[in-house]
């Protein structure tokens, strides 16, 4: 774990493979910056690997925790939307494998599932974390609080915003939303898309939040950030950085 929270890496088939494959090369020298990893289910195409995967993972970075998602292609992922219905029979095997994930990820506007999905995490110890996509702006803070609100109805262990950000100032929702609402779950992830959402992903950190996501491999939504960089720029800020100064360190990353 960082000092100011766990920085996430997204995993994917190649970068699993070359853990598996090459233990020191340049994307494990990556991952060990990363204290979690989320396996992105929806990016592995046959689905009859995915039970194999926390396992696989698990031998080749013990220590790392886990996060596992089905993401729907309208929050970003691969699983078509029309199928949404069909994550349930997925997540089965996935976590009645002898290795599961540590916290799975399930979207707001598929909370018909949770009460399912708890039931089959809950065998297995592992937590939920409920989470709100939106790709077309920062929603206004009343917006965000109904993220909380469902995450408290329905018993889940964090919730996680995503919001793509348009100008600069648009954080500010996201900020005083984690300084509202982070020390009421044992996980809490907010920050923005976006390149004027960049800063937010290490700032969120100081502000209160304790999981922020990186690509190691090449970026998949707009404004991310790798981990390495990442990694570099936690290492020169604290609580008292403002957005300003980040964003300056970052301009200097990219050079």
């Amino acid at each position: 774990m960082i000092s100011h929270g766990h920085l996430v890496g997204l995993l994917g088939p190649r970068i699993l493979s070359e853990l598996e494959h090459d233990p020191n090369g340049e994307i494990a020298q990556a991952v060990a910056l990363c204290s979690a990893l989320e396996i992105r289910y929806d990016w592995f195409p046959k689905r009859v690997e995915w039970s194999n995967l926390s396992g696989r993972l698990r031998k080749v970075c013990p220590d790392k925790l886990q996060i596992g998602t089905i993401r729907l292609a309208r929050d970003g992922g691969n699983f078509p939307n029309t199928k949404a219905p069909m994550r349930m029979k997925n997540w089965g095997p996935i976590l009645s494998a002898e290795s599961v994930p540590d916290i799975l990820d399930l979207e707001q506007d598929c909370l018909f599932d949770f009460e399912a999905l708890k039931s089959f995490a809950s065998l297995k110890g592992s937590k939920i974390i409920i989470s709100q996509h939106n790709f077309s702006r920062v929603p206004p803070y009343p917006v965000l609080v109904t993220l909380v609100q469902d995450a408290l109805r329905v018993g889940a262990d964090g919730v996680k915003i995503a919001a793509m950000s348009n100008a600069e100032g648009d954080c500010e929702p996201i900020y005083q939303f984690i300084k509202d609402f982070s020390s009421q779950f044992s996980y809490f992830s907010a920050f923005a898309m976006g390149n004027s959402g960049q800063a937010s992903r290490l700032l969120s950190l100081l502000k209160g939040a304790n999981l922020s996501y990186g690509s190691i491999l090449s970026t998949t939504v707009p404004g991310q950030i790798s981990v390495v960089q990442m990694n570099e720029i936690l290492k020169n800020i604290n609580e008292n950085t403002s957005e300003t100064e980040i964003r300056k360190l970052l301009d200097k990353s990219f050079l």
